[in-house]
This record gives structure tokens, C-alpha cells and sequence, in this order.
């Protein structure tokens, strides 16, 4: 006799088979070497961070967003809208309990969308939103460095409310990802201190424009992802 398990009910069923292992991860927390002088253990330093890719895709989509207002070229903006992408999905796997740490150490391209396809979204933690919207920059990013003069109708697309679409896919996750191990560990009002009271002010200051920095303020707060 066979069973038939209905879409719902697989994906309701692989996310709790998640959530337990994570939750096991989570219970299992110990210290770890870094490359900081103080002591981390894995979950510390992977919401430390997970906080700070989130900030740089913030700096990156709003500086991309203000550079084509004010410019009304689409050659940088795009790039910036890559990076803004690729700096979240490394923010998103550093909160997956079954990505090795080591490899999100300088990822490469590839091996960034491999690993949130093969972490994220098979899994149906995220939608293949994500990844979809991160190729299509990614190859309209390579066009621009190494085959410029071939990127046809990128003014025809509002990147900035597509990335928008793909940040709120990571935001829920980690979202969800709180709730669910928040008997053991605290992760979204940690990322809310970290960058409203840690480090976020400096890397603000050093590398955003006035304007950059109330956008990306104003952003961040509207996601709860900073005090």
C-alpha cells in the first residue's frame, strides 16, 4: 500500500525535521575558535556575524538605490543590488545550523547560490525567489566587468523592489528561525543591538553618505532588524 503526502503536508513535515535538528545545534552550543580576541561560542558568532552581512546588504541596496536616483545610470546601481543580495545569502546561512562555518569564509559566487539552493531552498526554507533574482544580478554583474555593451532591458526592471522581495524571503527566515529556538537562544533582538548599538554606527560612518545612512536607518528599522 502506498501514501500519498500532500505538498502542504511535506513541506509542514521537512521543516519540523528542521527545526529539531536546529534546535539540537542550538542545545549543543560551545565555544569556538574565531578570528576575533575574544571568546565566541558557534552560535554568538554566527549571529555576530549574520549581523553584519545584514547591515553591508542594507549599505549596499539603499547606496545602489540613491547612486541611480541621483544619477540616472543603471551601470553601478546593478552591481550594488548583486552585492546587496550576495552579502544577505551569506547573512541567511550563517544562521543554518548545517553550513560549515569554514566555507563561508571568503564563498565564492558560485558556491554562495549552491549553498542557498541546496541549504535553504530545497529545503523550503526560503523560495527560489531568492536565488533566481541573485543569478540574474549575478550575470548582469559579469556582463559589466568582463562584456560590457550586452546587458539588454535592466531599466525595465525595478531591482530595488526586487531585492526588496528577496530581502523579505531571508528576514522571514531568520524571523522564523527566532521563534524557534527562542527557549534556548536569542537571535533577532542580538542582530537589533548589534547593529543599532554595536558596530553599525562606525561602518556606517565609513563607508555611506548622510542620505545612505538615514536610508539604510529607515530600512532596518521597518524590518525590526535594528533599536
Amino acid at each position: 500500500m502506498q501514501f500519498h503526502i500532500s505538498g502542504n503536508l511535506f513541506i509542514f513535515m521537512m521543516r519540523q525535521k528542521y527545526r529539531d535538528k536546529l534546535i539540537s545545534a542550538v542545545k549543543n552550543d560551545h565555544l569556538i575558535p574565531t578570528e576575533y580576541y575574544i571568546e565566541f561560542t558557534e552560535w554568538e558568532y554566527r549571529i555576530h556575524k549574520c549581523s553584519r552581512r545584514i547591515l553591508a546588504a542594507s549599505c549596499f541596496r539603499e547606496n545602489a538605490n540613491n547612486t541611480y536616483h541621483q544619477t540616472k545610470s543603471i551601470i553601478l546601481p546593478v552591481i550594488g543590488y548583486y552585492y546587496a543580495l550576495f552579502h544577505m545569502g551569506v547573512a541567511v546561512l550563517y544562521l543554518d545550523y548545517s553550513t560549515d562555518l569554514k566555507k563561508l569564509k571568503r564563498v565564492k559566487h558560485k558556491t554562495l547560490i549552491n549553498l542557498i539552493q541546496n541549504k535553504l531552498v530545497s529545503r523550503n526554507l526560503i523560495s527560489n525567489k531568492f536565488t533566481n533574482i541573485l543569478f540574474d544580478l549575478k550575470v548582469i554583474r559579469e556582463d559589466a566587468n568582463y562584456d560590457f555593451g550586452v546587458m539588454d532591458n535592466i531599466e525595465t526592471i525595478d531591482y530595488y523592489v526586487e531585492t526588496g522581495k528577496a530581502f523579505d524571503e531571508a528576514i522571514n527566515f531568520i524571523k522564523e528561525l527566532d521563534i524557534a529556538i527562542k527557549d534556548y537562544q536569542q537571535v533577532l533582538m542580538d542582530i537589533m543591538v548589534k547593529i543599532g548599538d554595536g558596530f553599525g554606527d562606525d561602518i556606517k560612518d565609513t563607508y555611506l553618505s548622510k542620505k545612505d545612512q538615514e536610508c539604510v536607518i529607515e530600512y532596518l528599522i521597518s524590518k525590526n532588524l535594528t533599536t
